[in-house]
């Protein structure tokens, strides 16, 4: 996915690599996209004409010359995803439960970069295998998930 501040790893030490080779300080070359890293991405995209968001997209990744992976191409489809193209997914559901309930699943998902409509799609779809009247749902303690005289929800433990 897009390479943004919080983002580690071997795609940003290439990122940093070459905003150094163009004169866009990330600071140390160390693959944690930092405050320097989005400095300097920041400033490259101004330079370039480009929104300048701190966000190493496709696009500017493109422009800086580094591959873009299939990842990279995957773009945020949380807006897609109303509160009418649910209910319609949702035929049972009221709406209200929709309403009250999606924004925050839409949020969590595009906070932790899992935007992408394949994503989206497969949360909804255990949304909907799990409790169809999309609302939260809490898990009480049974013979599934609880050894008799067991801890609460110790049979997760150690699970393979």
């Amino acid at each position: 996915m897009n390479l943004k501040k919080g983002a580690k790893g071997d795609r940003v030490i290439a990122l940093q690599k070459i905003l150094k080779n163009k004169g866009f300080d990330p600071g140390f070359i160390d693959g944690d996209f930092g405050n320097g890293t989005d400095a300097a991405v920041k400033a490259f995209q101004k330079s370039e004409g480009l929104l300048a968001d701190g966000v190493a997209g496709s696009q500017t990744l493109s422009v800086l010359g580094m591959d873009i992976t299939d990842d990279d191409n995957r773009s945020d489809a949380t807006a897609q995803f109303t509160v009418n193209v649910v209910s319609d997914m949702f035929p049972s559901t009221p709406i209200g439960n929709i309403k009250k309930h999606l924004p925050f699943v839409l949020s969590a998902l595009k906070k932790n970069d899992l935007g992408d409509q394949d994503m989206i799609l497969m949360a909804l779809g255990t949304i909907r295998a799990e409790t169809e009247g999309f609302v939260p749902i809490d898990e009480f303690k049974s013979r599934f998930n609880t050894p008799p005289g067991g801890p609460p929800y110790s049979l997760y433990d150690n699970r393979k």
